[in-house]
């Protein structure tokens, strides 16, 4: 696998199915053709920040440069509607 070549959202869930379902990260690479390192990053990241890509943190990034003045509850109604993904209005 190529190093600057991105994994699919799509992979990147199958991954964290499987370790959820908990097969070993080096079972899952082997499984699925990849490297270790690679999938054991995956799901470090994802349980870090409970994300699947960080695609999710450059959309909330947009919202809070556009709406620099707007609450934390509006940030979040708007990340919401962007994401579709629920957050607390606290984060």
């Amino acid at each position: 696998m190529l190093k600057d070549k991105a994994l699919s959202e799509d992979l990147r869930r199958v991954i964290m199915n499987l370790s959820q379902q908990g097969n070993s990260g080096c079972k899952i690479a082997k499984t699925l053709g990849l490297l270790c390192y690679t999938v054991r990053d995956i799901i470090k990241y994802h349980k870090e920040t409970g994300l699947i890509t960080d695609v999710e943190l450059r959309i909330l990034g947009c919202l809070v440069k556009k709406n620099r003045r707007a609450s934390s509850t509006a940030l979040t109604a708007l990340s919401n509607e962007s994401i579709q993904q629920n957050y607390s209005k606290y984060t």
